[in-house]
């Protein structure tokens, strides 16, 4: 879930010193053997031994090693707390593949009650669709419906384009999917509330009055280098920087970022990162694992693609014309979307009312699940209670 614009250039950056940690780990024990293997020939032709220096070869290389491949349950140790009801995982039996004019396969699933209001959840960047594990929860009052975008998860993309312009119409298509004669609530977090807006900035009249209303969970209306913590830093290296490493992410060098970030993954430097950028403190260890093992999970070149079609996103002109009852959910410690772009939304949208979940950073629908599935749950049944009763079939 690292979804903070600098977190690409950290993440290649942590993931080139955990290589580099892994290497030299091997190069000192390699050496260590090479002298325990020639120390006998050394000293019979007169050459000085040095004992103590191949000692620290062998607890330095063993150390490095140790870290590389088993680093990660002492960071989780120290980084989060025992919980009880931990993420997991879990997929839906109910399913189907949506196919795209341009060849991707949309992995679609379905929970709950099939003669209720519905539910439809688009995850953000670096995640999938099992993210929802605490919303999913509310299947048993809503049919829920969630799916995977393109590329990640149990979803396909035989093209390049990850543009929201693109996933906002594959969102489109996920929604055909919907029972027509329910009332509809499109929920979306962090990228997956920047779909929802690029497809309603565009919607024609029918599909908007299929829509009964919209929750936006840690998104903003903008480039996201405008509205995350450091955001002068992040506008200035966007173009020199940001986009060059994305662009060859997603060309050439995503083979090596992937063996970057699981030795990140494997030393617990990837949780580290997550724990900043993602979480405010209160994550249990089961939570940053969820959410680091999902990240590190999505490929990097459908990642980059992503961010790059995020840095071309803005919907700022629209909001006034999304005549939508909106709930707007930020958290006070979220780096990746400042809450003054969540403030920016109550204002620009004009049916939109703000909710701000304690306690919580950008993950805040796991961090703190329970608050903001109980908020998204007040704000459907009173949607939906405005919403006509459905039309008798037959």
């Amino acid at each position: 879930m690292h979804a903070h614009p600098l977190t690409p250039l950290v993440a290649f950056i942590v993931g080139t010193l955990s290589l580099l940690l892994l290497g030299f780990g091997g190069y000192y024990l390699w050496e260590y053997y090479e002298y325990y293997r020639t120390r006998e020939a050394a000293e019979q032709l007169g050459f000085v031994v040095d004992d103590a220096w191949a000692g620290r070869q062998l607890w330095w290389g063993l150390a490095m090693l140790g870290f590389s491949f088993f680093g990660r349950p002492l960071v989780l140790l120290f980084l989060g707390r025992s919980g009880e009801d931990d993420p997991k995982p879990a997929r839906s039996r109910e399913s189907k593949v949506v196919e795209r004019p341009d060849g991707a396969r949309l992995n679609v699933e379905f929970f709950g009650l099939t003669d209720a209001p519905t539910l439809l959840l688009t995850h953000g960047f670096s995640n999938d669709s099992t993210t929802w594990y605490y919303l999913k929860k509310l299947a048993d009052r809503y049919r829920v419906i969630t799916w995977d975008l393109r590329g990640v998860g149990r979803s396909k993309a035989q093209t390049q384009d990850y543009s929201l312009q693109t996933m906002a119409e594959d969102l489109r298509a996920v929604i055909d999917l919907a029972d027509a004669n329910r009332p509809l609530l499109l929920v979306g977090h962090s990228m997956g509330g920047m779909i929802s807006l690029t497809l309603l900035k565009t919607a024609g009249l029918p599909l908007r009055e299929r829509i009964a209303g919209l929750a936006l969970l840690n998104t903003t209306y903008i480039n996201p280098t405008r509205t995350c913590s450091l955001r002068s830093v992040a506008m200035a290296l966007q173009k020199p920087i940001l986009e060059p490493l994305l662009a060859a992410t997603k060309a050439f060098l995503w083979p090596l970022v992937w063996l970057q970030n699981w030795s990140s993954y494997s030393n617990g430097t990837s949780h580290v990162m997550t724990r900043i950028f993602t979480f405010a403190g209160n994550q249990t260890r089961g939570q940053l694992e969820f959410c680091t093992r999902m990240s590190v999970g999505c490929s990097p070149k459908v990642l980059a693609g992503q961010a790059l079609g995020m840095f071309r996103y803005d919907v700022a002109d629209v909001l006034p014309r999304i005549d939508l009852p909106t709930l707007v959910v930020t958290a006070p410690k979220d780096k990746a979307t400042e809450p003054d772009a969540s403030e920016f939304l109550r204002t620009k949208l004009p049916q939109a009312r703000l909710v701000t979940i304690m306690g919580a950073a950008h993950a805040s629908m796991d961090e703190q699940g329970g608050a903001v599935r109980e908020a998204v749950a007040d704000f459907a049944a009173e949607v939906f209670a405005k919403q006509p009763a459905p039309a008798l079939q037959g």
